[in-house]
């Protein structure tokens, strides 16, 4: 039997599973991209960036727990300034993660959920974000909630990563 999910704010309490989920996401990413993890430190996986986020009143921080555990968290941000896609004022999605343990269980459909409903709180019309090309769960996860792709970031590497 599943245990029901709570989604709620973020508290400083969470922040050291949040950031350990932050690592599970990249060493994920860093597989996919056939790069070392110690060669694609981020700085959204330090607990300091999630402090820093969880005092900015701009941000919407929340967290997907069962049984008090936190599995999975959302990080979403009021954006009025135009990008190579809108002038519109959006919600930007920033981050988007459910523990690998509990992927499929409906935490990423209920955090999603959530960000758009911060979204209309504040009068916005619109929920972008990105997601890796490689991520299938995520991609269906997002074509399931109605997003659509409008744009595409490509890389080729032409020299080696510096050491």
């Amino acid at each position: 039997m599943n245990m029901p999910i709570e989604i709620r704010s973020a508290q400083a309490g969470d922040i050291k599973r949040v950031v350990a989920i932050a690592h599970e996401v990249q060493e994920y990413a860093a597989r996919e991209r056939k790069m070392q993890a110690a060669q694609t430190v981020e700085f959204s996986m330090q607990a300091a960036h999630y402090e820093r986020l969880l005092a900015n009143s701009e941000h919407g921080f929340f967290v997907a727990v069962i049984a008090g555990a936190v599995i999975g968290y959302a990080l979403v941000a009021r954006e009025t300034e135009p990008d190579d896609l809108t002038i519109e004022p959006r919600a930007d999605v920033y981050e988007l993660a459910v523990a690998e343990s509990h992927r499929g269980q409906g935490a990423g459909s209920l955090l999603l959920a959530r960000v758009e409903q911060w979204a209309a709180e504040r009068g916005l019309g619109l929920v972008q974000l990105a997601v890796w090309e490689f991520n299938a769960e995520a991609l269906r996860l997002y074509d399931r909630a109605g997003y659509r792709s409008i744009m595409r970031k490509m890389e080729k590497r032409i020299r080696p990563r510096p050491a």
